[in-house]
């Protein structure tokens, strides 16, 4: 207690002789019950800002009353204890209030001041990462940090604050008045930011903030290692941005083109094809670039006389997917498609054919064999590829008589002509 007596005599003395409630360099001002700000007739509150700054301290259940943009403290308090605290910190004219939820002992220490200005240019005075704190430099998803201000954070961990001093901020939810965020997010992309030395990291998780504009709220949880607190923003809205698409007949296929012109945390796309408009099925995929300015893409894929119609299915990083709007395209295929069956007849006692066919189509088809009384005796699930292809069924069990195959996308309409067997 002695030594706490020596550092409030000299601090009173000095503040006594000079600049009003000014705490210096390597000083404290020591509270232990409630201090009224206001009451202090006008005079200016503020501590030096430096390496070793001076402190305004509240021990205990100690706190500070009647804080507003006018009376408030324009530097660095010093918080001791395990009860929940509002530090009445800011610049001399704002008030820029942080505050914790209850540490965990009563020797746990923490200290905050507002730094006004943009945390890449103004300096952070205090160890260990005193200096600039570039607002570009962020951890995904934070894909930036605000221009005004930030909250320089000292803890108590191996005695830092003060001898016997403890906490690392671990499991402390921190909530921070902001200034006017209208410019540069919106209330669900804002999240409380922590330096951890090399770059800026998301401490919120979640939407916290009550606003976007002056005075709204900002909530996070602490982690160890942090030596400053700012205001970030996470991307909204879908992960991509597809500013053009095209579907472009070139013979039996069509070329599909499209252009991103913003991309982050991506994936995959996927072309989806449907003949009917229905129902699409997937038919090529091209992998994401992942460039922030996006990037042009296209592919080829085999297409049925007639018209058909494309999408692209947008898979991010995270397995979610977004869909482009719906183009089409009309092919006048001439190249003939036929089917060849042979042998033809063939004889029950040896009842495996070969089926040859060519197509434009490209996926999963269902080859049949049906009746002459259109039943469907026969099918098997055969790959088919743009181009001839060969594929052998058995008819073995099926009685003598007529019967035709048919090859045809399933779900969908023939993707060959059909073409009459004789079973003897």
């Amino acid at each position: 207690m002695k030594p706490y007596f020596l550092i409030i005599a000299i601090c009173t003395l000095t503040l006594a002789r000079s600049q009003g409630n000014r705490v210096f360099a390597g000083g404290e001002l020591i509270n232990y019950a409630v201090l009224d700000i206001p009451a202090s007739n006008g005079a200016k509150w503020s501590t030096e800002r430096s390496a070793n700054p001076g402190y305004f301290t509240a021990i205990g259940t100690a706190s500070f009353t009647g804080c507003s943009n006018d009376a408030h403290i324009n530097g660095y308090i010093k918080k001791t204890g395990n009860t929940s605290f509002a530090f009445p910190i800011g610049n001399g004219t704002k008030l820029r209030t942080l505050e914790i939820s209850a540490p965990d002992y009563a020797t746990d220490t923490y200290a905050t001041a507002w730094i006004e200005g943009n945390p890449s240019g103004n300096n952070d005075p205090t160890g260990p990462f005193a200096g600039t704190h570039n607002i570009n430099a962020v951890t995904a998803p934070l894909i930036g940090v605000s221009n005004v201000g930030q909250w320089d954070w000292q803890t108590g961990h191996l005695g830092a604050l003060a001898p016997g001093s403890t906490g690392t901020g671990e499991g402390i939810f921190i909530t921070v008045s902001i200034p006017d965020m209208t410019g540069f997010a919106a209330a669900t992309s804002l999240r409380l930011a922590g330096w951890n030395g090399h770059s800026w990291i998301d401490l919120s998780g979640i939407p916290t903030a009550t606003g976007n504009t002056e005075n709204s709220t900002l909530k996070g949880i602490m982690v160890p290692g942090i030596t400053a607190i700012a205001i970030g923003k996470i991307r909204s809205g879908k992960p991509f941005r597809i500013s053009s698409i095209q579907a472009v007949p070139a013979s039996c296929k069509t070329l599909l083109k499209w252009t991103t012109s913003e991309e982050y945390g991506t994936g995959l796309f996927v072309v989806e094809q449907s003949i009917n408009g229905g129902a699409f099925t997937a038919v090529a995929s091209v992998q994401a670039a992942g460039l922030a300015n996006g990037s042009n893409y296209n592919t080829m894929v085999a297409q049925p006389a007639g018209t058909a119609y494309y999408r692209i299915r947008m898979t991010d990083e995270n397995g979610a997917y977004y869909y482009s709007d719906v183009v089409s395209s009309q092919v006048r295929c001439r190249k003939i498609e036929f089917i060849k069956v042979s042998p033809n007849p063939v004889s029950r006692y040896n009842a495996t054919i070969t089926v040859d066919f060519t197509t434009t189509y490209g996926g999963k088809a269902t080859l049949s064999v049906i009746n002459a009384m259109g039943g469907v005796s026969l099918t098997k699930t055969i790959d088919c590829s743009p181009g001839s292809n060969q594929s052998a069924i058995s008819l073995s069990g099926l009685a003598s008589g007529t019967y035709f195959i048919v090859i045809s996308q399933p779900g969908e309409s023939s993707v060959s002509n059909s073409q009459k067997i004789i079973l003897q």
